[in-house]
């Protein structure tokens, strides 16, 4: 059995699964993409990485005159976020999640890959409506419906 902060950082995912991902160190596990066939797939992190995700950023924490703590003094708690964030954490379009997920919808040849698939471990609608629903709609519908993603996938 793994110790707790094992899971809470992600570690024990990190050390398990290899990803064709050629993004910034340190998310090579967190968001990949690639093409199969007709279809080209989207793998993005629906736990960090987007204001207001389940996992926040320590700059949700600080307060007044507070700085952000060291990554040496947060090591078995650091959840995310995984990329950088350029500017105010609660812009989506600052975390660089955000920029590589936009800039691979653009980047997707639909004459080769006619199919966009994108996947993610928490669903942006459910019958169970859970408060970070709303969030992930927030961060990610508009650019899904803007690109034309055939289908978002999730569970």
């Amino acid at each position: 059995m793994l110790p707790e902060t094992d899971c809470r950082n992600f570690t024990a995912y990190n050390h398990r699964w290899s990803t064709p991902s050629k993004w910034s160190q340190g998310v090579q596990n967190h968001w990949y993409s690639y093409d199969y066939g007709l279809a080209h797939f989207i793998s993005f992190t629906a736990e960090t990485d987007y204001y207001n995700s389940p996992e926040k950023s320590f700059e949700y924490d600080i307060k007044g005159d507070e700085t952000a703590p060291k990554e040496n003094e947060t090591y078995v708690t650091n959840s995310g976020p995984f990329g950088y964030i350029n500017g105010s954490y609660k812009v989506n379009e600052n975390y660089e999640q955000w920029q590589w997920l936009k800039a691979d919808l653009a980047a997707v040849n639909r004459t080769k890959t006619p199919w966009v698939f994108v996947y993610a471990h928490r669903p942006m609608y459910s019958t169970e409506v859970s408060s970070y629903q709303a969030n992930m709609r927030n961060a990610w519908e508009k650019m899904f419906l803007d690109y034309k993603v055939d289908a978002y996938l999730s569970g």
